[in-house]
């Protein structure tokens, strides 16, 4: 069995690195590893790992039955860490619209023409809502 180097605990784990990844399997399997401070879909999927092994090394699972319950883990894995990505992303946007709605918010202020304050108003509502055209569909 191959020793896995832990990165600082500062630095994100790498777990897109396969070789680093497949240890870390490895290690789970064998009960070996700590995986306590792992992000939720890691966690959760090195923890079925460990359970998988322990089946097949106290309960008799076969390799081929451990084989296909890792594939469906693996799987499984893949779908929440998309999961993760996409509310990731969903998240960011919101964030960076709800900047561009203050930077907005800043400009109404400033502005002294009223239909100039609407239409950056409207423009500010499209942001907070996520509704790209609602500032075209309400101009006058």
């Amino acid at each position: 069995m191959s020793r896995v180097n832990y990165p600082d605990p500062v630095k994100r784990i790498p777990f897109k690195d396969s070789q680093y990844f497949e240890a870390c399997e490895d290690m789970a399997i064998d009960g070996t590893l700590n995986y306590d401070s792992y992000p939720p879909e890691e966690y959760k999927y090195f923890s079925k790992l460990a359970k998988l092994g322990y089946m097949n090394r106290h309960k008799g699972w076969s390799k081929e039955i451990c084989e296909e319950k890792q594939r469906e883990l693996r799987r499984e894995y893949y779908s929440d860490c998309d999961k993760r990505d996409f509310f990731g992303q969903i998240a960011g946007n919101m964030q960076e619209n709800i900047r561009r709605g203050q930077t907005l918010t800043w400009e109404i202020n400033k502005e002294p023409d009223p239909m100039k304050k609407l239409d950056l108003a409207l423009m500010c509502i499209g942001l907070m809502t996520g509704d790209e055209d609602f500032a075209k569909r309400n101009k006058t």
